[in-house]
């Protein structure tokens, strides 16, 4: 019974991975983001642009104020890592706690 149980996990978990693997991602249209970069004057490619380092921010602070950051000549957005971490909210002088996740949940 033990042997059937493992196979049969493990066969779900591998039918996980494979959809996983398979998915696609939520994908803005291309002509949408060159239309928003020609709009605020932005490199075509990420590589020539310059990063915000949304440290801390929520993502509904961020998705706020995309059009300010577009407007300051942003092309990308680097955030906070989204795993669950040892404390929820540090002072600026602890920011290498955000760095220590405790689970893989996302959210922040």
């Amino acid at each position: 019974m033990k042997k059937q149980a493992t196979r049969a996990w493990s066969i779900v978990l591998f039918a996980a991975m494979l959809l996983q693997a398979l998915s696609l991602s939520a994908v803005v249209p291309q002509s949408t983001v060159q239309a928003a970069g020609e709009e605020y004057g932005l490199p075509a490619n990420t590589k020539d642009g310059v990063i915000f380092h949304a440290w801390n921010w929520s993502f509904d602070n961020i998705t706020s104020n995309l059009p300010a950051i577009a407007a300051a000549g942003y092309k990308s957005i680097q955030t906070s890592p989204i795993q669950a971490s040892k404390e929820a909210l540090t002072e600026g002088s602890k920011w290498w706690v955000l760095y220590q996740p405790t689970n893989f949940q996302i959210g922040n």
